[in-house]
């Protein structure tokens, strides 16, 4: 029989069959540990040092990388990165990024994603959600590390799919345009609410002692205006915006160069882009955003009237684009900002001065076409379903809101003279009038009570605004036949064709009348000169005469002729009495005699009435 311990022996390895099992061992312990680590990359990989990866870790390979993460398959095609650096893949927080809860529900998990150490693809990475079903209305939205946010494109049908060349966080979610609708009106609501903080050159008064000038009140501080000096004689006016609307803005002297508002948000540069386009008002005209500023400048101070218009497409434009700014990131403004589908919207009438649905719609879907992509898509989805807009477009209509607003920039003591249609500002050196308003009704005398100018006809007395000639009915005059007025800095007093003189209180309105007699005729003017003492030019003989007035008693005295007819602007400038005829001519007066002299200079207007603002 055969041995047992022969076979033994045949199977039993010898000394040398030993040693040459144990150095194959020694192989296969340095091949394992080859496999679990990496050369050197000083792109990202990692090597000399044993690597235990977690779920999502994978390191590209010349076929580049695949790797999944609960349901969610992250891959890169060769040459997405170099061989060896560390792709890391886990999920992403399971809150949406600011902003986007209130319109946006998760559809599933969302997945970060690195590549090596801050490096990007060098190729298109795609993104698999094998677990969520694609539609219309379902996206993925990418957060990058700055924490800007995009709508990726993917297919309406099948699995969710993306991809991206940039790494960052990344989620599916489902849009709701119902919400997403009233997170546009939250937000465009929020920015009527907001308010510009007045700027440290802002003076409440409006007076600026220093650079010797004045500016107007502006209704409802809409926008602070501002005096600063600007080279060694030149005066600039900022205007800083301090309201929701967009406003073209106009000086109306030629010697003020506007230089164009600023405009920093997404949204304002869009608008003011798009105006831009369709705007060419020469040098004086710029449109002012809210939050932003603009500025006019002059070589020398000159009288001035800011008009400020609603542009009520560029309100709406602004508005719509500002509530769409978390979909509308800056690569995008600007393309909207050169296209002309906006431009041609205002052009034909869809939109226009009064908000409405349609107009609404249009603007996104403008927006959208020009954006494309996902964000495209989805606003597609949103500027459809019209009858959501109705408490947008009511928003709108707050906005745009008041039509105009004007305010006045001039010298301190600035003589102004009401020329029966309007006011305006001269300069008795030379006779240069500017005009700062019309009115609509017919003054025959103006005086100021502190900053506000007032004006009369014969029967009425109005409280005036001289930048803009909006008049308001403070009192009627019963007497008739007013044409001279005056301010003691509290009480305006009045004188008639018939020799009446009227003592009115401005913010009562109360009227008292005193006779200075039927033989005084008030020609046009009266100026007070101390107390309660005033000169007035009084139709006489032979032409008109200075006379002197008591306005506490009402006695009245001829102290001369003064050689002229229809003197109807009577006021003390720069210490000197001066007077202004209906036909302009200026004169000097003096008040011992009443002789008068012609300076040689002329307004070129009707004059009824002078007055020199304080």
């Amino acid at each position: 029989m055969p041995s047992t311990a022969g076979v033994a022996v045949s199977i039993a390895p010898s000394w040398r069959g030993r040693e040459l099992l144990r150095r194959w061992a020694a192989v296969g312990v340095c091949a394992l540990a080859l496999v679990s680590t990496s050369c050197s990359d000083p792109n990202g990989g990692r090597s000399g040092e044993s690597l235990s990866r977690s779920e999502g870790e994978v390191i590209v390979t010349e076929r580049g990388f695949e790797t999944s993460v609960e349901g969610v398959t992250v891959a890169g095609r060769a040459g997405v990165a170099p061989v060896g650096t560390l792709v890391d893949v886990s999920a992403a927080a399971g809150t949406l990024p600011a902003g986007w809860e209130e319109f946006a529900t998760l559809a599933g998990t969302g997945v970060r994603v690195s590549l090596g150490k801050d490096r990007q693809p060098q190729a298109p990475i795609e993104l698999s959600f094998e677990n969520v079903e694609a539609g219309e209305d379902v996206f993925v939205l990418s957060r990058s590390s700055d924490g800007a946010t995009e709508l990726l494109d993917r297919p309406t049908s099948g699995s969710l799919v993306a991809t991206t060349d940039h790494l960052s966080e990344f989620w599916p979610i489902v849009l709701k345009v119902n919400d997403f609708i009233d997170s546009m009106f939250s937000s465009a609501s929020a920015a009527i609410e907001l308010s510009t903080p007045e700027p440290e050159c802002f003076v409440r008064d409006g007076n600026y002692v220093e650079l010797s000038a004045r500016v107007s009140p502006v209704a409802g501080d809409a926008v602070w205006p501002c005096l600063e000096r600007a080279g060694n004689a030149g005066v600039a006016l900022k205007i800083a915006s301090n309201s929701a609307t967009a406003w073209t803005v106009q000086a109306s002297s030629t010697t003020w160069a506007a230089s164009q508002a600023t405009a920093f948000s997404a949204a304002n540069l869009l608008a003011q882009a798009i105006w831009s386009s369709l705007e060419d008002d020469g040098d004086q005209t710029v449109l002012l955003l809210p939050g932003e500023s603009a500025r006019f400048s002059t070589p020398e101070l000159a009288p001035t009237t800011v008009t400020m218009t609603v542009d009520a497409a560029m309100s709406q434009v602004r508005t719509i684009a500002l509530a769409l700014d978390i979909l509308l990131p800056q690569e995008i403004v600007e393309v909207v900002g050169r296209a002309e589908c906006i431009p041609d919207l205002i052009r034909s009438g869809v939109v226009d001065e009064e908000p409405n649905a349609a107009a609404i719609g249009a603007i996104i879907r403008c927006f959208g076409d020009v954006a494309g992509g996902a964000a495209g898509a989805f606003l597609g989805l949103v500027a459809a379903p019209g009858a959501l807009f109705a408490q947008f477009e009511g928003l709108l209509r707050t906005i745009i809101g008041t039509d105009e607003l004007t305010f006045s920039v001039t010298p301190a003591g600035s003589t102004y003279v009401s020329t029966y249609g309007g006011v305006s500002v001269v300069d008795p050196t030379t006779g240069e009038a500017t005009e700062m308003s019309s009115v609509n009704v017919s003054l025959t005398d103006i005086a100021f009570v502190g900053d506000q100018l007032y004006g009369i006809s014969f029967t009425t007395l109005y409280k005036l605004d001289p930048a803009s000639g909006k008049t308001e009915p403070i009192a009627e005059l019963e007497a008739g036949g007013a044409n001279s007025l005056i301010s003691d800095g509290k009480i305006l007093y009045a004188a008639t064709l018939h020799g009446d003189l009227l003592t009115i209180d401005p913010e009562k309105g109360v009227t008292k009348s005193t006779s200075m007699g039927s033989e005084v005729t008030s020609s046009g003017d009266l100026v007070i000169t101390e107390g309660t003492s005033a000169l007035m030019t009084a139709t006489g003989d032979d032409g008109d005469v200075l006379m002197s007035v008591d306005l506490a008693s009402g006695q009245a005295r001829v102290i001369g002729p003064l050689g002229v007819s229809q003197v109807y602007g009577l006021g003390i400038v720069d210490g000197e009495l001066l007077a202004i005829t209906e036909g302009g001519d200026i004169l000097t007066v003096d008040a011992e005699t009443g002789t008068s002299r012609p300076t040689g200079q002329t307004v070129d207007a009707r004059v009824s009435g002078l007055a020199v603002a304080p």
